[in-house]
């Protein structure tokens, strides 16, 4: 049973409101806490200021001192009364004998609570909390001193705290409003925080994100070729195991310096020059290795650098697959499209009648054929190399091209098994270059000479065609530098290159109008005789 997970969004607005409930809840509650301790202390204060006014006024010294004047106190206390919003001001002999209440009747009567026993004893300010004949309230008390120094009573002062309460419900309701706009602000940022979340992750889920990754890497890891890629800081962020495998280094070298790890990898160049490097070659460890260098580009701008690796050995092997299977075809398919014209020709004299002209032109193909595979055979005796010889020269007939062949010494199998394939590789290259250097001629004639002494193998390959300027031939050899558009100027390059392999010497020969000579000679130990 598969259980449906929550969408990123859904997760970010019920993370983002939890959050925002519980700080704001929090918060609440200690600002409630806070506004109720000022309240509280504003409320005594305000008490503790009415009662000092009352207990300094000398005239209320004096009328709790003179008897006849005790109704002044009464007067004078209900006026303040209104003017300062308290609930109670209580004047009080030392025997705790009211002089004065908001009840009249209450006058002279003692004073209830028994909290006033602290200022009447001791002189001392004092607040309390106590219920009272007009209900539970935060009382203070101070003395009253006459011009003696002597205390001669207290001025009691009180606050419901039913009133108090009020005051904290109104802040109260403040916090909570504030509180819910919090909410409202909180709840209203996840849903944009949640949205843009989504948006630099492509809208994609945690757990899509999670199997691309999974995929990515899963890959990365199964290409044969070696991959590393760098950040703009050159750190390694990407290395398959067959990179690893190569270049002999670990796995977990993820986020270390290329550099240090493979001094000569070049790659950092690629993020300097933003241009990329195809087809180079690079040397490391014994390791004859071809690599692509990209930049990564991302918006236009360049984050980092990937490279391709591969082992020269197995490209070497794969080419030399290839060219067996397309000498092969080539070779088939030439010789059936001059074999359905030698037939079309065959036809045609028999309809006509001709048969003593059919037998002399079926007697000059089979001459014509055994004289070139004798003359191939004969003097190649390796098995490939002449196979190649073949086929080409059949293709040169389709082209209307005239391939010669000529060797004066027999030239047996090479005692290495790949030289051969570097033959075909340089003999190859060099009769393409050819056919199309005379194409644009009336008469195409390529020769095509092997000669061998000393255990020196002697190649010439010279056409017609177009020959080259002075400047082109001094170029010709550069790898990517071609004359016939763009993507070639490789063939060369690789002829040069497999010539300086086998350690042998490569001349040219070339005037414009007037045709092409290459001329190559390589050491070349036969394996018998």
């Amino acid at each position: 049973m598969n259980i449906r997970r929550p969408k990123l969004v859904s997760l970010i607005v019920i993370l983002v409101f939890f959050v925002v409930v519980i700080s704001v809840a929090f918060q609440g509650f200690l600002t409630e806490r806070r506004a109720s301790a000022t309240i509280k202390e504003n409320q005594e204060e305000n008490a503790f200021n009415v009662a000092r006014m009352v207990a300094n006024n000398p005239l209320i010294i004096d009328a709790l001192l003179d008897k006849e004047k005790e109704p002044f106190i009464q007067e004078y206390t209900t006026e303040v009364l209104k003017l300062t919003g308290v609930d109670f001001i209580t004047v009080m002999d030392m025997n705790s004998i009211r002089k004065s209440h908001p009840d009249p009747e209450k006058i002279g009567k003692k004073f209830v609570g028994g909290d006033e026993e602290e200022v009447l004893k001791n002189g001392k300010e004092s607040s309390s909390v106590s219920t009272g004949t007009l209900g539970k309230s935060q009382r203070v008390f101070t003395p009253i001193i006459d011009k003696n120094k002597g205390q001669i009573g207290a001025v009691a002062v009180g606050v419901s705290l039913d009133e108090i309460e009020d005051e904290i419900s109104k802040g109260r309701s403040d916090i909570v409003f504030v509180t819910y706009l919090s909410l409202l602000f909180g709840l209203t940022g996840a849903v944009i925080l949640a949205n843009y979340i989504k948006k630099i992750l492509f809208n994609l889920e945690p757990a899509e994100i999670a199997k691309i990754l999974q995929e990515r890497n899963a890959l990365l890891e199964s290409i044969h070729e070696g991959i590393i890629a760098i950040d703009h800081d050159q750190n390694i962020s990407v290395l398959n195991k067959s990179a690893s495998k190569l270049f002999k280094i670990k796995e977990n070298s993820v986020g270390k310096k290329l550099e240090e790890i493979i001094p000569l990898s070049n790659l950092s160049k690629v993020l300097i020059n933003e241009e990329s490097e195809l087809n180079e070659e690079l040397h490391f460890n014994g390791l004859n290795l071809y690599v692509n260098r990209v930049p990564i580009i991302v918006k236009g701008k360049v984050v980092g650098a990937v490279a391709t690796i591969r082992d020269q050995t197995e490209i070497r092997q794969l080419a030399e697959q290839l060219t067996d299977v397309k000498m092969y075809a080539e070779a088939l398919r030439a010789q059936s499209h001059e074999f359905m014209n030698q037939l079309h020709v065959i036809l045609g004299m028999i309809q006509l009648g001709c048969y003593d002209k059919l037998k002399n032109y079926i007697q000059h193909l089979v001459t014509y054929n055994e004289k070139e595979v004798i003359s191939v055979a004969k003097k190649i005796k390796d098995a490939t190399l002449a196979g190649f010889i073949m086929g080409k020269i059949s293709y040169a007939h389709e082209k209307g091209i005239l391939l010669n062949f000529h060797c004066e010494e027999t030239i047996y199998e090479n005692e290495s098994g790949e030289y051969t394939y570097s033959l075909i590789k340089i003999v190859g290259n060099l009769i393409s270059n050819a056919f199309d250097a005379v194409s644009e001629k009336n008469e195409k004639v390529v020769d095509l000479i092997f000669d061998y002494t000393d255990e020196t193998l002697l190649i010439e390959v010279s056409d017609n065609g177009t020959g080259m300027s002075e400047i082109n031939k001094q170029k010709i050899f550069e790898k990517g530098f071609s004359t016939k558009g763009v993507d070639r100027g490789l063939g060369l390059y690789f002829v040069k290159k497999e010539i300086d392999g086998l350690n042998g010497e490569l001349n040219v020969v070339s005037e414009e109008g007037n045709g092409t000579n290459f001329y190559i000679k390589l050491p070349y130990i036969k394996a018998h005789k």
